[in-house]
């Protein structure tokens, strides 16, 4: 029994040692609640509605020190609590504070001139040289496990007066913002436009210690396809020209002749003294693109009748769009010609390029007067297309071509022959689309003339076919006065049509072909 009571009593002993050194573990960092007191927390600096005014050569020095201590009115430890510190405008309930800084158990936090501006301007967005009143939020919690007292808070007003801190901008005084340029050639080496602008600050006053630098590109391109960058110095102005802009557009953005381009200039102001980052401004214009575009263009040379007598230049006809000109007449082996922009001036002017088939300006008398050359004497149809500097140019023994015969539409009656019509974009074909009868057909240059020129069938493999078939195929043509026709039956050949309907024929003048084609 003896021996029960004795494991019984060691049993128990065990346990109570066991809870006793389990508790003295657990309660080591407790506090009696009857002795723990009260604990305060009161904010030592800055004093309430205190006023902290910031100094701009003050930047990276402190401003303000946020200072605090905790007590407990029976002589608890006060150690034992860290801090959270954060701030707001006063009155905001801390619904825009700054992000909460956990200081650890430090007693104090500090804020420069900088900072603390930087905190008004850019986290709350007031304006420099604001007053602006502050609250800052001090949150104590005790680190001892079961203390009665967890949180304390404490809060503090005060004033700021901020520094105001000098802002700059490019304010552009011209040009206008979505203005619109006309180029010319007439205007060749004119300003066609002016960018000036001024550098200023938050007063309204201009400052003249920044330097410049320029850029433009096509607008939307964020500047990807820029210019390159020019450096101006403390230049607030760059001009171009007419052939500048024209020359731009064309060759380094890739755009046509007569588009209507919108550009985008950056102008980028630095200063490294005053500023940390470049302040930069963009403006938008337009420029119509008709650099090469005139209102007219006009024929001159020895090969023309009017020679180089500027009073004598003949005029081209002009397309709507205004990027072609056109024009037939007669042209010599006297000369060349070339083509002027004005007939008060032999410059600027549209001279051969490197082929016959290619356009140059020239805009200066040190530049080249390479001219047209003509091989035969006669009539020539001229088509330029300004767009793509190019030039056509093509003997053309006839102006003017007519149908005839059984088969046209006006049979025999020369008076009201329908026209076969000069396609001025290929200035030696002649189209004519529209209703063909079974019979004969030839065409004349005139109408109401039975004596002009013809345009007559020809089969070079029976050159004396009077009656030549069509077959849908180019075909061999000649030109036979009309009054030789009238003595010689044997010249007035004809094209035979053999079945009647709907037709395109096309003639090539120069090449002295005609094809029918059925639709």
């Amino acid at each position: 029994m003896r021996n029960i009571y004795k494991l019984v009593y060691g049993f128990l002993c065990i346990t109570v040692a066991g809870l006793l050194f389990s508790c003295s573990d657990d309660d080591k960092y407790r506090v009696a609640p009857e002795i723990e007191g009260t604990f305060s927390l009161t904010l030592t600096s800055p004093q309430a509605n205190a006023e902290v005014i910031l100094d701009k050569e003050k930047a990276n020095e402190t401003a303000v020190t946020f200072a605090w201590k905790m007590a407990n009115d029976k002589g608890a430890d006060a150690t034992t609590f860290h801090y959270d510190f954060d701030m707001d405008i006063a009155g905001n309930n801390f619904e825009t504070a700054i992000d909460v800084v956990n200081l650890e158990s430090n007693l104090s936090k500090s804020f420069t001139h900088k900072e603390l501006s930087d905190l008004i301007v850019s986290h709350w967005g007031k304006t420099t040289g604001s007053v602006v009143e502050l609250e800052a939020r001090l949150k104590a919690t005790n680190t001892v496990t079961g203390a009665k007292t967890r949180t304390v808070w404490a809060t503090v007003k005060f004033k700021v007066s901020d520094f105001e801190t000098e802002v700059f901008e490019i304010v552009v005084e011209k040009p206008e913002e979505d203005a619109l340029v006309s180029l010319s050639i007439m205007k060749d080496l004119e300003t066609a436009i002016d960018f000036s602008w001024k550098a200023v600050n938050n007063k309204d006053e201009e400052v003249s210690v920044f330097s410049y630098s320029f850029t433009m590109d096509i607008a939307g391109n964020e500047f990807a396809a820029a210019i390159p960058v020019e450096d101006l110095g403390q230049v607030a102005q760059k001009s171009y020209t007419h052939r500048q802009l024209s020359d731009l557009i064309g060759m380094h953005w890739g755009k046509n002749l007569g588009d209507l381009v919108e550009l985008e200039a950056k102008i980028i102001a630095t200063n490294n003294e005053l500023i940390e980052n470049p302040i930069e401004t963009v403006i938008r214009f337009n420029v119509q693109n008709n650099y090469l575009l005139p209102e007219n263009l006009y024929l001159t040379g020895e090969a023309t009748s009017a020679g180089n007598n500027l009073s004598n230049v003949l005029v081209l006809d002009k397309s709507e769009d205004g990027k072609g000109f056109y024009w037939r007449g007669t042209l010599s082996t006297n000369g060349g010609f070339k083509f002027l922009y004005s007939n008060e001036s032999m410059l600027p002017s549209l001279n051969k390029g490197e082929g016959e088939a290619s356009l140059s300006p020239r805009r200066e008398n040190t530049e080249a007067d390479a001219l047209f050359s003509v091989t035969k004497n006669g009539n020539y149809a001229i088509a330029i297309n300004l767009v793509e500097m190019s030039i056509a140019y093509k003997f053309v023994p006839l102006e003017n071509l007519y149908l005839l015969g059984n088969a046209a539409p006006a049979g025999w009656n020369i008076d009201d022959a329908d026209e076969v019509v000069w396609q001025r974009q290929s200035p030696n074909i002649f189209i004519y689309e529209g209703q063909l009868n079974t019979g004969e057909l030839k065409m004349p240059s005139e109408r109401g003339n039975w004596l002009c020129d013809f345009l007559m069938a020809y089969d070079p493999a029976d050159p004396d076919k009077t009656l030549v078939p069509i077959t849908g195929d180019w075909q061999d043509a000649t030109i036979v006065n009309g009054a030789d026709a009238m003595n010689n039956n044997n010249l007035d050949k004809k094209w035979e049509i053999t079945s009647a309907g709907a037709y395109k024929v096309t003639v090539d003048m120069n090449n002295m072909k005609v094809k029918f084609e059925k639709k």
